[in-house]
């Protein structure tokens, strides 16, 4: 069987489930786990350790960072925390900035080719302050669509940030059954 870390097996979905585990951790006192212990000890171990232990894990990090980003986004959505009436006067404002740009753009072209510079400098500044407008105003369209569903639709959200503290969990299991396995002379928690 190759030998894959976790984060192999979060991308991978493999099951550490499969593997029979024979250790434990220091942090409880108790007898000692024996050879072919089943993996259903094993998991009441690895269920045993504090979740403190990996915090400071790169992948524990990122998925913590990543629920909190969501959980946020979520409760934000539900409150409503931005209306979309504000990301409406914004489009518009925007949308002025890009038609009264398509004029300045033309001129700035007609500007430099009557200066004789071909490389259009002026033209190309203008062009791409007009851009970034663009883009500003493709974000809020996408924003103000999202603000606008239903909130049965916005559940989509919760959903992702479940999803997410879901996977925080599962991380979290495999890094304490590898712990469990990496650590065999350690022992059981007694009853």
């Amino acid at each position: 069987m190759q030998n894959l870390s976790t984060v192999e097996r979060l991308w991978q979905g493999h099951e550490a489930s499969k593997t029979i585990l024979s250790g434990y951790s220091a942090y409880h006192r108790g007898p000692r786990l024996e050879e072919g212990a089943s993996p259903r000890d094993s998991d009441q171990i690895a269920r045993g350790l504090p979740d403190a232990l990996f915090a400071g894990h790169p992948e524990i990090e990122r998925l913590t960072a990543a629920l909190t980003l969501l959980q946020a986004r979520a409760d934000d959505v539900a409150m409503r925390k931005t209306h979309p009436a504000t990301i409406a006067e914004a489009m518009t404002g925007m949308q002025r900035q890009l038609d009264a740009g398509a004029e300045e753009f033309r001129l700035a072209a007609l500007d430099d080719a009557l200066k004789g510079d071909l490389e259009f400098p002026r033209a190309l500044a203008t062009k791409q302050s007009m851009e970034v407008v663009e883009l500003r105003l493709r974000a809020a369209r996408l924003a103000y669509a999202d603000l606008c569903r239903s909130p049965p639709e916005q559940g989509e959200f919760r959903d992702r940030a479940r999803q997410a503290e879901t996977a925080l969990k599962n991380a979290l299991f495999l890094l304490k059954r590898e712990h469990v396995q990496a650590h065999p002379e350690q022992q059981l928690p007694t009853a």
